[in-house]
């Protein structure tokens, strides 16, 4: 069927219809036409509200599968040298602070830590050994000094008796003297008879040796407290010196006990750096020890990664990684 046949057949169908029918349908035809207008609009009002609130919720998210973040990254190394006999963390392993990552060998730490115990014993006996000396010298020095100056007080009481001993000796010898030379002259005269001149002559000579007696009794005397002196001098010079070094070999021994007692409490602690922790919460990076491996202070066994500081990353030189999906 052609087109003019369609054309015309429309104008006999319209041709059929009353007029009122036409006035009606005009006027209903604005209003569907406005009803359909505004449900659009509501529409596409309704369409606009939810992108902006969509909008603002998910501009505080980034959906990407290539992400970086910034982060602080910690080395996580032992601080004693050891032989590593388990290793309790993986690569991406998200830990706790305070979780055991790697254990070391604790057969070496023990035996030093036994040898440190021996030491404090030893360091112990040898302050307990030192301490009875010192109080021991003292009373020594006291009982030292105090027998010297006995001894210059004896001296002195015996030189004084021996001068009043030559005093006495000088005085008999005097008279002796004087009686030997009356004699003599009564000799002269012939008034006393040879006897009793000898007897006074004798008498007299008697009188002279004991006055030398008496002198080199003196002598001797004065000879012994001058000893006794020195002697007194050197121990109150000595007595405190050899408690001044019985008390520095006490300081001694006490040093070396607290040597002891530190180097004690630093092998307890090295026998406690035998469990390697996490030092805060993280996730682990590449783990770079294995069972086995032999590892000293400092030396980097695996990185962690602080993730309660992530944030997203910026175009920096420094402190830039790819953050690898994290594992539970």
């Amino acid at each position: 069927m052609s087109e003019q046949q369609l054309e015309e057949g429309r104008r006999q169908g319209n041709g059929d219809v009353r007029p009122e029918q036409r006035r009606e349908e005009a006027s209903a035809d604005p209003a569907k036409k406005s009803r359909m207008r505004l449900r659009v609009g509501v529409g596409l009002a309704v369409v606009a509200v939810a992108g902006l609130l969509w909008w603002l919720h998910a501009r505080k998210f980034e959906d990407t599968d290539d992400a970086q973040v910034d982060g602080y990254i910690t080395a996580v190394s032992p601080r004693v040298t050891g032989t590593v006999s388990r290793v309790l963390v993986e690569d991406n392993q998200t830990v706790k602070q305070g979780d055991l990552l790697v254990e070391l060998d604790t057969a070496d730490l023990e035996v030093a830590l036994a040898q440190a115990r021996a030491a404090v014993a030893q360091a112990q006996a040898g302050v307990a050994a030192e301490q009875p000396v010192v109080s021991i010298t003292a009373t020594s020095n006291r009982a030292t000094v105090q027998s010297a100056e006995d001894e210059v007080a004896n001296a002195e009481a015996e030189l004084e008796a021996a001068r009043r001993e030559l005093d006495q000796a000088l005085a008999t010898n005097r008279f002796a003297q004087q009686q030997k030379e009356r004699a003599a002259q009564l000799l002269a005269s012939n008034t006393v008879p040879q006897a009793e001149f000898d007897q006074r002559s004798s008498a007299a000579d008697v009188a002279l040796a004991a006055v030398a007696s008496a002198q080199k009794r003196v002598d001797q005397r004065r000879a012994r407290l001058q000893t006794a002196q020195a002697r007194l001098v050197e121990a109150r010079a000595n007595a405190p010196r050899q408690l001044v070094a019985r008390e520095a070999g006490l300081s001694v021994r006490q040093a070396n006990l607290e040597l002891a007692r530190a180097q004690l409490r630093q092998a307890q602690l090295n026998l406690g750096y035998a469990k390697v922790v996490a030092p805060l919460d993280g996730i682990i990076g590449k783990r770079s020890v294995n069972v086995g491996d032999r590892v000293q202070p400092g030396q980097q066994l695996m990185s962690l990664t602080q993730n309660g500081e992530l944030r997203p990353g910026r175009a920096t030189a420094c402190c830039r990684r790819r953050m690898p999906p994290a594992t539970t």
